[in-house]
């Protein structure tokens, strides 16, 4: 599949992201604050890299072709572009490695921001990723880094 190259429909021109420590628990669906791993980082990384990184489950486009598949709540997508537009932040996705594909990750949370913001095609993305994978994250993403941004309360 090919690096998407339309601008979305939703005539975003900047994604706001969330780096707060307080912001961590929209990292998961209805995650409990004592449900929130203690040992995601937050990382940035090259958008087209991850793109190629990506199991193929996550470059695929609904009927509409925007990216990211959704059975269970089709208007996340509406919702988080809505949430954007208004000028408020979101929480950035969390990427895992893939248990099956050595070579490859996946979205373990924030599928919808992610079909989003690589519509946008920004030359890197904030990710945050699990503290114990990031060597292992690095050798499937090269350009992984750890993040500078102080996260604060």
């Amino acid at each position: 599949m090919q690096y998407p190259n339309k601008a979305p429909d939703n005539q975003l021109e900047e994604l706001v992201w969330d780096f707060s420590e307080a912001g961590k628990i929209h990292t998961g669906d209805g995650l409990k604050r004592s449900e929130v791993s203690e040992t995601l980082r937050l990382c940035h990384v090259d958008t087209k890299e991850l793109w190629r990184a990506l199991h193929i489950t996550a470059r695929q486009h609904d009927k509409s072709g925007n990216l990211g598949r959704d059975f269970h709540s089709p208007d996340k997508r509406s919702r988080a572009i809505k949430h954007w537009k208004e000028g408020r932040v979101m929480t950035p996705p969390v990427i895992r490695l893939h248990p099956n594909f050595t070579s490859e990750v996946f979205v373990q949370s924030g599928q919808h921001r992610l079909g989003i913001a690589l519509e946008l095609m920004p030359e890197e993305l904030p990710i945050y990723i699990e503290e114990s994978e990031f060597a292992a994250l690095q050798s499937t993403l090269p350009s992984l880094r750890l993040s500078l941004i102080h996260i604060s309360e």
